[in-house]
């Protein structure tokens, strides 16, 4: 239970609390709930576990270097509320089929990864049974019968299109494998038949690999948009405008990315005197396959990440560069 444990951080906030967009007293408060992906609570400080994972394979320790430094959790927890007993699906996709419709796995029919129900499909072809048929109100239908503009970014893993699920608009890093007409980057794993057995390739490279399907969803990331300004009614593949394509390049990190654009979905609703909704589903915290060190042995969990200072008061970050392809990559 400990690897996959999800933990969902649900917090009313007043976005720019301390400026002229704060909430009215009697206004609807904006709602963001962050929901992440294989983060046990025993990780998070403000639990007060004596052990947590040490820095790269997942191990137990009680190295207090290895600990997570979370100051800003630890003041919503301090000025808000946090859970200290939650039941939960202890697997990615069955979790997230909880959290989409409020419903229980023999609703959802998605009781583990590998265990997902099935339906034949209008052209009668047997497939996933997708989770928004098994409520008549999604999480996004409640908060739009609220009055909330919604919003759902980051990993999806949700059977069935995402504008099916009732949001507003979206901002994903697919946790999904098919989606594999990106024009903009080859960070990812594909299956090909190599002297007669099925293999797991990376892209990039074009190297067998050891791990599982998947695409890159931390520097040079798949994106897609939904219902984006620039492209109203829509799915498409980020980057969507001419300078978010000028801006991308390997340097470009997917976690920024999300909140780039959830922090402009936010914006857009204040401006238009409406609350917001967001559903934050990020893929941090979850292993991955590192294109930027694919020899790396799978012992090594994370890739890396930009390198983050907290100096008391906020987070800083320090530029990243990276130079190189095909796998030979060095970064600055």
């Amino acid at each position: 239970m400990k690897h996959f444990l999800i933990i969902g951080l649900a917090c009313v906030l007043g976005y720019h609390a301390h400026s002229e967009t704060s909430i009215q007293a009697g206004s609807k408060p904006n709602i963001i709930v962050y929901f992440t992906d294989d983060i046990s609570a025993r990780e998070i400080p403000t639990y007060g576990s004596a052990v947590w994972s040490d820095n790269l394979t997942g191990k137990d320790s009680t190295n207090p270097a290895h600990r997570a430094f979370t100051p800003v959790l630890d003041r919503m927890a301090q000025e808000g509320i946090w859970i200290t007993n939650a039941w939960a699906a202890t697997i990615c996709n069955p979790s997230r089929a909880m959290m989409m419709t409020g419903r229980y796995a023999h609703r959802t029919k998605w009781w583990h990864n590998g265990d997902r129900g099935v339906y034949k499909d209008p052209n009668g072809k047997w497939t996933t049974w997708p989770v928004f048929e098994s409520s008549p109100l999604l999480i996004s239908h409640i908060a739009s019968q609220a009055g909330y503009r919604t919003y759902w970014g980051g990993k999806t893993q949700m059977a069935g299109g995402f504008e099916e699920h009732g949001f507003d608009e979206g901002c994903f890093t697919p946790g999904n494998w098919e989606h594999l007409d990106n024009p903009f980057t080859d960070f990812r794993l594909l299956f090909e038949q190599r002297d007669g057995k099925r293999v797991l390739f990376n892209d990039d490279t074009g190297e067998e690999v050891n791990t599982y399907k998947q695409h890159g969803w931390n520097f040079f990331p798949h994106v897609k948009v939904m219902n984006h300004p620039a492209n109203p009614g829509e799915v498409v593949w980020w980057p969507n405008t001419a300078e978010a394509k000028a801006e991308y390049s390997i340097n470009t990190y997917g976690a920024d990315v999300e909140q780039e654009l959830a922090l402009d979905f936010m914006e857009r609703s204040q401006n238009a005197g409406k609350p917001f909704f967001v559903y934050h589903t990020t893929h941090l915290g979850h292993d991955a396959f590192d294109w930027l060190n694919p020899k790396a042995d799978r012992t090594y969990k994370w890739p890396g990440t930009p390198v983050v200072e907290w100096d008391g008061e906020k987070y800083s970050r320090k530029p990243v560069k990276i130079t190189g392809d095909k796998g030979v990559y060095e970064t600055h």
